[in-house]
């Protein structure tokens, strides 16, 4: 079968039908090992353990890059666009393009999970700059999940930028500093939902209107904070001026909290290995007077020894 263009050359023409297809029914796009080089034998959705993959980084930015170009014409809705691969800074020009060809088919939910194939042991100085001047007109983006990416240097007046409309965000193996967690979250107005999954913050991080970042609107707030990473340093997470918080969830290793003017929030879990059961039982009921479900699990690193009979 002879493809369309000599652009299409290293793709099959399958690969090329299904992410037509695709596009044109669900205007999802989804940028994988397994939808790029057509390899769906892996257990692990985003390949991150394959090790043939990870020299193949040019030929995945070229491949994306020419489905985008051929896909944008004409310009119409793009509902979902998700890029699952080991890229960093050095195809900041390509990713680049590819946020802003997002952006002009007023696309709804961005994913970028650029995990390193080692993630505990990543350079946090190649990970690749969420392009925020991108998005100076109106939009329709109301989820934006990023792992492995940089927020800094995000600009002073990012509230200016028009992502208000965003509802969601999702941060993974994401370096954050406070005065640049300030400045980003307080641009969007009406989040409801946050998720800080393993993101390197100051030994004492604050989140809420009380400290700075404006989040009248959120909901719900999970954190996962698991130290195996080097660059994970937090020891207290405070919480202030959350006024519409419903639920909040922890799950890592053992730090300390500080919970204050959360007068909706009614739903608090815990997954720790040794939580701090005096704040637990005593400080949070104050702290929280409408508090409805508490949910604590603890879990060993340590293995178990069984004896046979």
């Amino acid at each position: 079968m002879r493809l369309l263009s000599s652009r299409w050359r290293y793709f099959t023409p399958l690969e090329v039908f299904k992410l037509c297809l695709k596009y044109q029914k669900e205007k999802n796009l989804c940028f994988d090992c397994t939808s790029v080089f057509g390899d769906s034998s892996t257990t692990s959705p985003y390949m991150k353990d394959d090790t043939k993959y990870y020299p193949r980084s040019n030929e995945f930015v070229t491949k994306v890059s020419e489905v985008l170009r051929y896909l944008a014409l004409p310009v119409s809705k793009l509902q979902s666009f998700q890029v699952s691969f080991f890229l960093h800074d050095d195809y900041a020009s390509y990713i680049d393009n590819w946020v802003n060809l997002a952006a002009s088919m007023a696309v709804n939910k961005i994913d970028f999970k650029f995990s390193e194939l080692y993630e505990f042991h990543q350079r946090v100085d190649h990970f690749y700059i969420f392009p925020w001047h991108i998005f100076s007109s109106k939009l329709d983006l109301e989820h934006l999940c990023l792992e492995s990416c940089r927020l800094k240097p995000a600009p002073a007046n990012l509230v200016n930028c028009c992502l208000s409309s965003l509802k969601t965000l999702s941060l993974d193996f994401v370096p954050l500093e406070q005065d640049e967690f300030d400045n980003v979250v307080s641009a969007f107005s009406k989040l409801e939902c946050l998720m800080l999954k393993n993101c390197s913050t100051p030994k004492t991080f604050r989140i809420g209107s009380g400290h700075g970042n404006q989040l009248h609107h959120l909901k719900s707030l999970d954190i996962y904070y698991y130290k195996y990473w080097r660059h994970l340093t937090t020891r207290n997470i405070e919480m202030d001026g959350l006024q519409n918080l419903k639920t909040f969830q922890y799950m890592g290793d053992s730090i300390k909290f500080s919970f204050k003017g959360l007068p909706s929030l009614v739903s608090v879990y815990f997954l720790m290995r040794v939580p701090d059961m005096e704040f637990i039982f005593d400080a949070l009921p104050t702290a929280v007077p409408r508090l409805q479900n508490l949910s604590i699990y603890l879990y060993s690193t340590h293995r178990m020894k069984v004896s046979a009979p």
